[in-house]
C-alpha cells in the first residue's frame, strides 16, 4: 500500500510540474499571459 501511495503521490508531483510548464509556456505565447506574470 505504500508503494501504491508513493507511486501515486510521484504521478500528482509530475502532473502539477507539467500543468505549470503549460501555463509559464502559454503565458510567454499569449499576451493573456502578462496578467499572470510570466509573459512581458
Amino acid at each position: 500500500m505504500g508503494i501504491e501511495y508513493s507511486a501515486w503521490g510521484n504521478n500528482s508531483f509530475i502532473l502539477l510540474v507539467v500543468l505549470f510548464v503549460l501555463l509559464v509556456i502559454v503565458g510567454n505565447n499569449y499576451p493573456t499571459g502578462g496578467d499572470y506574470g510570466y509573459g512581458t
